[in-house]
């Protein structure tokens, strides 16, 4: 989690024009990008090593990482602040994929990860359960590099599934600086 104070660059996609963005784009633009989209989720999360990155995303990416996580501004950040911790803390990680999106440049997937949980993630000890993980993932292509990427997770229902009411835990610490 990047807790340095460094500030957060613009998304490239800053470009002025509102969606929907079709009649700006090819079939061809959008199965480019589907082909790299689709390569990178397979690389990042159908891959067992843990310092494996998918080459497909750019060495100067900008990512913005699931509360918890935080963003990353390189493959290396990417690859230590959300793939090497969630790898570490999940064995025998599967991905199931329900939808895979472009228009143009632009993609999007929503999947499930699916583990048991044998590390510390986020913050919580290991309890051995099988958790899903549901993701919702956008990125940006160009020249065949993904330059930019946003992650949404439902951290609070792999928390359940950890045994955790995370709800629950967020109210009484709520009350408690309350109180305090």
């Amino acid at each position: 989690m990047r807790t340095d104070g460094y500030g957060y660059r613009a998304p490239h996609a800053m470009d002025g024009l509102t969606a929907p963005l079709s009649f700006l784009f090819s079939e061809k633009d959008a199965l480019e990008s589907e082909r790299v989209w689709k390569a990178a989720l397979e690389e990042d999360y159908d891959t067992p090593d843990s310092d494996a990155v998918s080459s497909l995303w750019a060495e100067n990416l900008i990512w913005y990482g699931p509360g918890g996580v935080g963003t990353a501004s390189s493959r290396e950040e990417y690859r230590k602040n959300w793939l090497a911790p969630l790898r570490t803390a999940f064995l025998n990680l599967t991905r199931e994929t329900d939808l895979v999106i472009c228009e143009g440049p632009f993609c999007g997937a929503h999947f499930y990860l699916w583990g048991h949980h044998a590390g510390t993630w986020l913050g919580e000890q290991a309890t051995g359960r099988r958790v899903p993980i549901r993701c919702g993932a956008h990125a940006h292509v160009v020249g065949g590099r993904i330059i930019e990427g946003w992650m949404i997770v439902d951290i609070p229902r792999a928390f359940e599934a950890m045994g955790v009411d995370f709800y629950g835990r967020a109210r009484r610490i709520a009350l408690a600086r309350r109180e305090a």
